[in-house]
């Protein structure tokens, strides 16, 4: 199961639906969802940025970042900066509220500097494999958290 959550940049220009929940206050809450696998909406506030942050990165484990919103919010340069630092596959392709043609986010994803095959994840594969839907090629594992990580090291 994922929990998405809708989230805002502490910063930049106002929009119908910006709110408070910043990466300030994500932070707090990602550290007590341990083992929720949680989809933070508009890049999280801009949340894969602070994950040059150790403590930061450390706890993003289970955490996806949704990109419905990035054509308003960010240049396209955007998938690749936050792929190189949270990876391709934290990272789902348009999974919030459709705010627009899916064509518009693929063309963003398109133009990155992804490979192929990031590519296809972002574009889907990921949303597939994070919700546990059937897709052709890849496989329906669900969420992987923390606590699932560590059963299998341990």
């Amino acid at each position: 199961m994922a929990l998405t959550l809708h989230c805002s940049e502490p910063v930049g220009h106002l929009y119908p639906g910006k709110g408070t929940v910043t990466p300030g206050r994500l932070t707090g809450l990602i550290e007590m969802c341990d083992g929720v696998c949680l989809i933070l909406a508009h890049w999280g506030g801009g949340l894969p940025l602070y994950a040059l942050m150790p403590e930061v990165a450390r706890s993003l484990s289970e955490v996806h970042f949704d990109t419905a919103a990035s054509p308003f919010l960010y240049e396209a340069r955007i998938f690749d900066l936050a792929t190189s630092l949270v990876g391709a596959d934290r990272v789902l392709g348009a999974s919030d509220y459709p705010l627009m043609r899916h064509s518009v986010i693929r063309r963003q994803v398109e133009s990155s500097a992804l490979s192929e095959s990031e590519r296809l994840a972002v574009l889907g594969g990921n949303a597939a494999r994070v919700l546990g839907l059937k897709s052709p090629g890849l496989p329906s594992a669900g969420c992987t958290g923390r606590a699932r990580r560590e059963d299998a090291e341990g």
